[in-house]
């Protein structure tokens, strides 16, 4: 009982104090050490597969990021939108397509300054760009393998491979039920700002056009290899460990990014070791050791218990469903996705080891704490970085300035994306 109090005492603390959540959770592991684990248990509890996979595939989004080419589609995307809604549009899309593929923090990096100058051309707000920016950016992650962290996790607990997000047993899967709910969102978007739709542009500054070597195309060519490396490597190697491989491939892409980077001196080789994000590798390890403390301390056994409950008084699917999504949404709301969807992809193992309700569950937990984290300006790291590039602009965001389109973005997105889920795999 003491682990378990401990452990989501530790969850509060991180959510409370957003900032200071990496020394919050480290402190929590050194003081689970008086409960008799080991370096060994911790270093046991890590899953060393999907941190390959991140680690390779964050260089490589990196790359992509420094060769200036996202900037380049945004420049010419935004020639062709005739009106202010249409620009909007135009950058949420570009936003969630980027992620599906990109680390979301480094899309939002990228676009910002582009969606800022957008906001001066139209004489609009800052706000009215960025924030559709930040929520796109967080839905589209879970509709790749490699978009989002709690998707390598969902591809771990469910054997599936990249593909699989795509179709998977004959079925649309994850991606369209991601464009479905996206489709839901930008409509909330669109009756949101209703009264800017009608608007067109009179300059008041120009976007400057961003010119970059021809060379720098090449980042571009190995984000298209290392894709089509994990389409095709199952397809000629049969392998048990997917993942895995696809970590080493991804390592693979990284060191060539790193050498063209070199190269092409985008970086410095003192500087290598900045590209690398750190934050979120050390935070991935901390919460795989939390879990499993959680673990092996019975506090799944306590939670089985109290769902046990729940599901019995209310034994029926859509309820259960239902239930497990209003549950992702709130917390994902004010926590971080990677610890909560890593516990409830336990919880969710241990009543469905397998069938159409694991993948029911699995599928929707998964886009519900996706989407959960735009609720609120601090749900997610996307949104902490969109803020940040608008507080430095000297631009005012108040809670209220987010959630009135966080909230009504996420609801739509979640119905949208959890309808079509139920309907292929109730």
């Amino acid at each position: 009982m003491a682990i378990f109090i401990l452990f989501f005492l530790c969850y509060f603390l991180m959510a409370i104090f957003f900032r200071f959540r990496l020394y919050i959770l480290f402190a929590f592991i050194f003081l689970f050490f008086l409960f008799g684990f080991s370096l060994k248990n911790y270093l046991n509890f890590i899953d060393y597969n999907i941190l390959l996979l991140f680690s390779g595939t964050f260089i490589i989004a990196e790359g992509f990021f420094l060769s200036e080419i996202p900037k380049k589609i945004a420049f010419h995307l935004i020639q062709k939108a005739k009106t202010l809604f249409s620009s909007i549009i135009i950058f949420s899309i570009l936003s969630g397509f980027l992620s599906s593929f990109l680390e979301n923090t480094a899309v939002v990096l990228i676009l910002s300054p582009i969606a800022y100058s957008c906001a001066l051309y139209f004489k609009t707000s800052p706000l009215n760009f960025i924030i559709p920016l930040c929520l796109a950016s967080n839905l589209q992650g879970s509709a790749t393998l490699i978009g989002d962290p709690p998707s390598m996790i969902l591809a771990e607990k469910a054997d599936l491979k990249f593909l699989d997000f795509f179709f998977f047993q004959g079925k649309p899967s994850l991606f369209f039920a991601v464009q479905i709910g996206f489709l839901f969102s930008l409509l909330t978007i669109y009756f949101l700002l209703k009264r800017e739709k009608e608007k067109f542009a009179k300059r008041e500054k120009e976007i400057e056009e961003i010119n970059i070597p021809k060379r720098n195309y090449l980042f571009l060519i190995l984000l298209l290899l290392f894709i089509l490396s994990l389409i095709i490597f199952p397809k000629i190697i049969k392998v048990n460990n997917y993942l895995f491989y696809a970590g080493l491939i991804s390592l693979f892409y990284a060191f060539l990014t790193i050498i063209f980077l070199f190269i092409f001196k985008l970086i410095k080789p003192g500087n290598f070791l900045k590209i690398l994000d750190y934050e979120t590798i050390l935070f991935l390890i901390g919460i795989f050791i939390l879990i499993g403390i959680f673990k092996e301390g019975g506090g799944l056994k306590i939670l089985k218990e109290f769902f046990n409950k729940i599901f019995i008084n209310f034994n029926h699917q859509i309820f259960i469903y239902a239930f497990i999504l209003f549950i992702a949404l709130l917390f994902s709301s004010f926590m971080d996705n990677i610890p909560f969807f890593l516990l409830i992809s336990e919880l969710i193992k241990i009543f469905y080891p397998q069938g159409k309700m694991f993948y029911l569950l699995m599928f929707g937990s998964l886009i519900a704490s996706t989407i959960g984290g735009n609720i609120t300006p601090f749900g997610a790291q996307a949104n902490i970085v969109g803020i940040g590039y608008l507080k430095k602009k000297g631009e005012k965001v108040r809670f209220f300035d987010f959630f009135k389109l966080g909230l009504p973005f996420s609801l739509a997105g979640t119905i949208g994306s959890g309808i079509f889920i139920y309907f292929l795999w109730k």
